[in-house]
């Protein structure tokens, strides 16, 4: 047997149905897009009235030593670790032997038969000496660094211009008249092979894997380069972007690989790795041999991937720097002249952003959510709010508070639908006396009237106006104990109340 209710209510519950069915379809489709966090890429071109200072990295071998400002200490320390590694003396040591110095007296003792000039044409820039020129060095402080050269075998000392760790953020110039970053001029003693790149300012790469320019000052008279800049935003997880700050890292992701390299180096021998770059207050050498007995030992990674799989998440904002030769000047005079002037052109064209973000922001799922509930049940923020008002006042608010929310209906409306079955039916009507003299509205001490509506109908006649008060006294009193019905929790009303029976 289907129930009354059922039978009686079958079109509410179809539709009820239906809704639910294309609520849960539409919110379980809406979900799987927004829990598989894709992503999607916004890519900008534009040229920007601000350009940030990129990194300028030089590089020389160092192909001799000096030991007139060494200390004895000094001397005494690089002595013992060349015996360590069978090497006779200081006096006979060659290039290819100095990666068994340590790096921090090997930075001392490098005398480079070179001279930089460096100048900004921004004058826009803060120096650290207002007293000096826009120098690249009286700007930022230079930052050295030692590399290990891994097709040479040599070592080499790099200066890095307008190096900014990633909290110190970008230098930035306004567009203006210049056209170059930089104009370097490179003076030697006698022809050398020199090393550039041009890099993000907060990254110093190591000089096997940078993209460098190469070139012998005893061949070239004067480079333009152009440099063309793009960068990367990407989202953190759970998006499927996975990026990562890097922040511990003083290179940021390359400075988590480099410290990879260092450690797996040093759990085989206290050398340091000659795959990353080293700062000048390292006290380990690249190299170390040991005794013949034992061979020589294995110490540095050979296989990268795993480094590269420790760091694999790429860093959450990428500056990446590209550097194409646009003009070169060879040597065509006889002078023996050992100068090259570098010219770092600003980009000429536009700069490219690929800004990644979430393909559903947690705004516009919840958005979408509660557009399904209006669009299905017909909930609105107006709905809940009422029915949570309406909640906390029968469940949490003294009931004398909530009676003065009833709804309120007078006896001739009651009448008027009293033969309307589908309205009054199965209701009780409370009926308030409204006339006792001396009543406390808020200590009741009046009864409480409940009648059928068939009384009401009997009784229609009662219009319960001000010039009627009398004559409504007489109708409305006595009434028969009956029917009456004491309640003293509630509050006097002058009025009619209707409460739902079921």
């Amino acid at each position: 047997m289907v129930p009354d209710y059922i039978k009686d209510n079958w079109q509410t519950l179809l539709s009820y149905a239906f809704a639910s069915i294309g609520l849960v379809w539409q919110v379980s489709s809406i979900s799987k897009v927004y829990f598989n966090y894709e992503t999607q890429v916004d890519i900008s071109i534009g040229v920007s009235t601000k350009i940030a200072m990129p990194g300028l990295t030089v590089c020389l071998e160092i192909d001799q030593l000096s030991f007139g400002n060494a200390t004895r200490q000094d001397i005494e320390i690089a002595a013992q670790f060349l015996s360590q590694s069978s090497v006779s003396s200081l006096n006979y040591l060659t290039k290819y032997e100095y990666s068994y110095l340590p790096i921090n007296l090997l930075a001392n003792f490098a005398s480079p038969d070179i001279k930089l000039y460096c100048n900004v044409p921004a004058t826009e820039l803060p120096r650290l000496n207002t007293s000096l020129d826009w120098t690249c060095g009286n700007i930022v402080p230079t930052k050295i660094t030692i590399h290990y050269m891994l097709i040479t075998g040599t070592i080499a000392r790099c200066v890095t211009y307008f190096y900014q760790d990633s909290a110190g953020g970008e230098f930035d110039v306004f567009t203006n008249s210049a056209k170059d970053f930089y104009v370097l001029k490179i003076d030697t003693f006698e022809p050398k092979v020199i090393s550039i790149y041009v890099h993000n300012p907060s990254q110093i790469n190591q000089i096997s894997d940078a993209d460098t320019i190469t070139f012998s000052t005893g061949e070239l008279n004067e480079i333009v380069l152009l440099t063309s800049k793009f960068v990367t935003l990407l989202l953190p997880p759970p998006y499927r972007t996975a990026c990562r700050s890097y922040d511990e890292f003083e290179f940021g992701r390359l400075g988590c690989i480099f410290d990879c390299f260092v450690k797996e180096t040093n759990k085989r021998c206290p050398v340091w790795s000659i795959l990353s770059p080293a700062n000048v207050s390292v006290a380990l050498p690249f190299m170390r041999k040991v005794s013949e007995s034992n061979g020589t030992s294995d110490c540095h990674v050979k296989e990268k991937n795993f480094c590269f799989s420790v760091c694999s998440q790429p860093e959450c904002k990428g500056v990446y720097y590209t550097t194409t030769n646009v003009y070169l000047s060879e040597r065509r005079s006889l002078a023996n002249s050992n100068s090259t002037l570098v010219y770092v052109r600003r980009p000429s064209g536009v700069e490219f952003g690929y800004k990644y973000k979430a393909r559903l922001a947690p705004i516009e799922f919840f958005c979408y959510l509660a557009s399904c509930l209006s669009l299905w049940y017909g909930i609105s923020f107006i709905n809940f709010y009422r029915f949570l008002t309406g909640w906390l006042r029968n469940n949490l608010i003294s009931f004398n508070f909530i009676s003065q929310q009833t709804q309120v209906q007078s006896p001739s409306q009651l009448a008027a639908i009293s033969n309307k079955p589908s309205s009054i039916n199965n209701m009780k009507i409370q009926y308030l006396h409204p006339y006792q003299p001396n009543q406390n509205r808020y200590f009741n001490k009046n009864p409480i009237h409940y009648h059928q509506p068939s009384w009401l109908a009997e009784h229609s006649n009662i219009r319960p106006k001000a010039p009627q008060i009398s004559t409504l006294r007489n109708k409305w009193s006595p009434l028969s104990p009956q029917r009456a019905v004491y309640d003293k929790k509630k509050f006097n009303l002058s009025s009619v109340q209707i409460y739902s029976a079921w």
